[in-house]
């Protein structure tokens, strides 16, 4: 009994003490083991409670980490906005300045009309103020409205500023939303609207397309349309969905121009030419609507392709990509019920395949 109090004092509290019998020592044997029970008990309370203070420690230091990363996260994401934003300046500049040139041009044009209106509305004036005038000026007048009857100039004047007024309306309303476009890229995502797709990828293509050029005035693609012309408005998100396009647009133009470089390097004489193309399609289905963005550029071997959405995954060059566009794109789609498949061919083509919910 002493032997076994002597170790309790150490801290060993697992063994029971069991002493038989009926005599004082096996009395105090048991309350010795009712103390060793009550012992062990606060024993496993402090250990538990020193747990618990650890897992708290952790979980902090885990929401402190977590909330590091959803900053990271953000900022990344942010990032990634933000070199889409660099990716349209040149194109943005590029699709504003062709209708501010028409503008310019109507309205030079309608200038120079508004001054022949003039003139016509002051021979008009001229000939009907001057009936005390010298036969000789009146016959003159005469004779001019017998080859060309002011009214009808005026008339045709003013059919051509009303055509001109129109057109400088339409581009002034295209470069509108083109500027609209950009700031909404800007604003992150919105609320859901009726949109039409095919004016939003037609947009969205053209400036990314013009976007390459600027980066490189050797790149050219042909741009193939297929548009459904039965297309309906969708309920989607217009800032969002228009980074997917923005985006599978520029990794067209960048595949095909991979393959120019590469065929362009080839010393092979009898190199197949090549002829970078672009198809943009779309199709109006009874169970949604389905987008298709098909290049002829380099190609994914399937490797690539299972990876080709995981986040920071890219096989482009570090200062050429994050690796985040088409994990965001994925995601972006799927949060609008749809879903993204992908058919390619290495060195033959690539096509992006967008199902969306009508």
């Amino acid at each position: 009994l002493s032997d076994r109090m002597r170790r309790m004092a150490d801290g060993d509290l697992e063994e029971k003490v069991d002493i038989g019998g009926q005599d004082e020592v096996a009395e105090m044997a048991a309350a010795l083991e009712i103390f060793r029970r009550h012992a062990l008990e606060v024993q496993r309370l402090n250990l538990v409670e020193k747990l618990a203070e650890e897992i708290k420690g952790k979980n902090e230091e885990l929401e402190s980490a977590l909330g590091d990363l959803e900053k990271a996260q953000d900022q990344i994401v942010m990032r990634e906005k933000l070199a889409a934003l660099g990716e349209l300046t040149a194109g943005v500049a590029h699709e504003i300045r062709n209708p501010l040139n028409f503008i310019k041009n109507f309205s030079e044009v309608s200038e120079e009309l508004m001054e022949e209106l003039l003139e016509e509305l002051g021979k008009v004036e001229t000939h009907g103020g001057n009936g005390q005038e010298n036969g000789q000026e009146l016959e003159k007048e005469e004779k001019k409205q017998d080859e060309e009857d002011p009214i009808e100039v005026i008339t045709e004047i003013g059919e051509d500023l009303t055509g001109n007024l129109q057109r400088i309306r339409e581009h002034g309303e295209r470069a509108n939303n083109i500027v609209e476009s950009m700031l909404q890229m800007g604003r992150g995502s919105g609320d859901a609207q009726p949109t039409n797709i095919n004016t939003l990828i037609e947009e969205h293509a053209r400036l990314a397309y013009h976007s390459a050029r600027a980066a490189d005035p050797n790149f050219n693609i042909t741009l193939d349309w297929d548009l459904d012309p039965d297309m309906v408005e969708c309920e989607v998100i217009p800032q969002d969905l228009g980074r997917v396009f923005l985006n599978m647009v520029s990794n067209a133009c960048y595949a095909t121009d991979e393959k120019r470089q590469k065929l362009s390097a080839s010393s092979a004489e009898d190199a197949p030419r090549y002829d970078p193309t672009l198809r943009v399609a779309t199709k109006c289905r009874p169970d949604g609507i389905e987008v298709r963005i098909r290049d002829n550029g380099s190609g994914m071997p399937p490797e690539v392709v299972e990876k080709i959405f995981n986040p920071f995954f890219t096989t482009k060059p570090t200062d050429k990509g994050t690796g985040l566009g088409l994990s965001l794109s994925n995601d972006i789609i799927r949060q609008h019920g749809g879903h993204i498949r992908v058919e390619t061919e290495p060195d033959e083509y690539t096509e992006m395949i967008i199902d969306l919910p009508r």
